[in-house]
């Protein structure tokens, strides 16, 4: 399967939040906009953002707590690796649960295993 595009994966998906929700779609844009700037914020902030639905928490993190000085062969110069942020995710038990209980779940981990492959 052909990895579609970010914008086209968005915009299926605020269509179907919509046909859900029965808002409008112009509606769910402006709430999930409203979530994704909180969020950033409350990240930035150091706390832990919950996801939707009970699902768990996005929260930083830090690569390294110290700066690493390696040095390299071909140029035989030094370079410092600084500490840099990155996003963790937590899921809760009862959205694993849910996920490995699921009917569905050994065809997806099939067909991921075969994409794998394929990409190496």
């Amino acid at each position: 399967m052909a990895k579609r595009p970010r914008a086209l994966q968005q915009s299926q998906l605020i269509s179907d939040i919509a046909e859900v929700t029965g808002f409008t779609i112009n509606e769910v844009r402006k709430f999930l906009d409203a979530y994704e700037q909180i969020a950033k914020n409350g990240f930035m902030d150091g706390k832990k953002i919950p996801l939707p639905g009970a699902m768990g928490y996005v929260y930083a993190s830090i690569t390294r707590t110290d700066p690493q000085r390696l040095t390299t062969k071909l140029s035989d110069s030094e370079f410092i690796i600084e500490p840099k942020l990155r996003a963790v995710a937590f899921f809760s038990k009862p959205w694993k649960a849910l996920i490995n209980e699921d009917p569905r779940a050994p065809m997806l981990i099939e067909r991921l295993i075969k994409e794998k492959e394929s990409q190496d």
